[in-house]
């Protein structure tokens, strides 16, 4: 299992709102390899696109802590992800 970090935590960026770093490396990974993209996640369309570049999963936090409705929100990310099955 790997955990791609879209942020540059050297840097302690909070959020550039972009998953490129996920689109940039998870190609790399070996295929039989569990990844993970994590941070920057807070639209469906980051959800696509991190498994489009290669994830297996992601890990959202500030996006539901952060929403309206959390509940909503989850519900949306996870029905986005479920899509791309």
């Amino acid at each position: 299992m790997i955990g791609i970090n879209n942020r540059n935590i050297v840097e302690l960026e909070m959020d550039d709102g972009g998953i490129s770093t996920t689109e940039e490396l998870a190609g790399l990974i070996n295929a039989r390899t569990l990844i993970i993209s994590e941070s920057s996640i807070s639209s469906s369309l980051d959800v696509q696109r991190a498994i489009a570049a290669g994830a297996h999963a992601v890990l959202v936090g500030t996006a539901i802590l952060q929403a309206h409705d959390p509940a909503a929100k989850y519900r949306s990310l996870r029905e986005a992800g479920m899509k791309c099955l």
